[in-house]
């Protein structure tokens, strides 16, 4: 603990403000953050909406051939976009931003964006980091569960997990417990980080995201047999050869021989945002950082080097 305090110390020069968690296979648990404080997830979120898919499709309400057509008829290749390709990013459904950063527009602006831009490659032929096919899964979710997403959000995720530092964004609705975000040392003014929906769902702490992880990765969300598909090593990252997406799971390594990690990022206007669990430790690590410019796996990383020193060195 006390290397991890050091670490936390050296973080500061960073950013205003961390949340910084690690879990080791020994029963420790060591969290910094500010009291009362909460942080954007950002694209973690998007594992919750993939968890509460795999949920559906193991009550028989879906299957991952499912077609869009049957919810959105009238999507570009609607007949031919699976929720496979929804959940792996690669739908070939890609919207470059046009609203200002952390001006809020709703799902529907994104989905009539779509009908006019079509796609960008023909589903399963390629890969693209995909906010909207994350959005079209949060309205098949409440199409399916009867209910308003965030409400399945906290009846499958948050309240059965007791995620109670986890907090759903609502458009015009700031969560009061939020940070300031910022961007190259400047505070975000005004943002409505609830934009992205069911693609970045929740505020929370780093604590509450290894809670998260814990949960997921034992089998305690989906079963073996869905945690093993969202797991497959799928496309490469942005063409990083070390990184590759599953469903609502990076699969990563961050270094050669050592590394290897199920994680996701996320990053928003003012934050970024990482979750792990190193196999090799059998560990667990989240970072939450209210600085859009400051990479949160680095931190991340040097928090495991600050518990395994020996082990990363060797």
């Amino acid at each position: 603990s006390d290397r991890l305090a050091a670490a936390a110390q050296e973080f500061e020069s960073f950013a205003p403000a961390w949340s910084l968690a690690i879990a080791t296979s020994d029963g420790a648990f060591w969290e910094q953050t500010p009291e009362n404080a909460r942080f954007a997830a950002a694209s973690i979120g998007k594992s919750m909406t993939a968890a509460i898919m795999f949920q559906l499709i193991e009550e028989d309400r879906a299957s991952l051939s499912d077609r869009l057509s049957t919810w959105f008829p009238d999507l570009p290749n609607a007949d031919l976009v699976t929720i496979d390709h929804l959940l792996s990013h690669r739908s070939g459904y890609f919207l470059q931003r046009t609203e200002p950063v952390g001006e809020y527009s709703p799902p529907e602006a994104a989905f009539a964006r779509l009908r006019e831009d079509g796609a960008v490659f023909c589903p399963g032929t390629n890969w693209v980091y995909s906010n909207v096919s994350y959005m079209l899964l949060g309205h098949i979710i409440e199409a399916l569960d009867g209910h308003p997403y965030e409400a399945s959000l906290q009846a499958r995720i948050l309240d059965p997990l007791g995620l109670t530092e986890t907090h759903i964004l609502r458009p015009r609705q700031p969560d009061p417990a939020l940070v300031a975000g910022h961007v190259n040392g400047e505070p975000v003014q005004g943002a409505d980080y609830a934009g992205p929906y069911s693609a970045a769902p929740v505020s929370t702490t780093a604590g509450d995201l290894i809670r998260w992880w814990r949960a997921l990765l034992s089998g305690s969300v989906v079963s073996e047999q869905s945690l093993a598909v969202m797991t497959e090593a799928g496309w490469p990252i942005f063409g990083n050869e070390h990184m590759s997406y599953g469903r609502g799971m990076q699969l990563s390594h961050m270094e050669a021989g050592h590394g290897a990690m199920l994680m996701h990022s996320g990053g928003i206007v003012g934050f970024t945002a990482s979750v792990a669990w190193l196999p090799e430790h059998d560990a667990f690590a989240a970072v939450l950082v209210s600085e859009q410019s400051v990479p949160a796996e680095a931190a991340l990383w040097r928090l495991v080097q600050s518990t395994y020193q020996p082990a990363v060195e060797n």
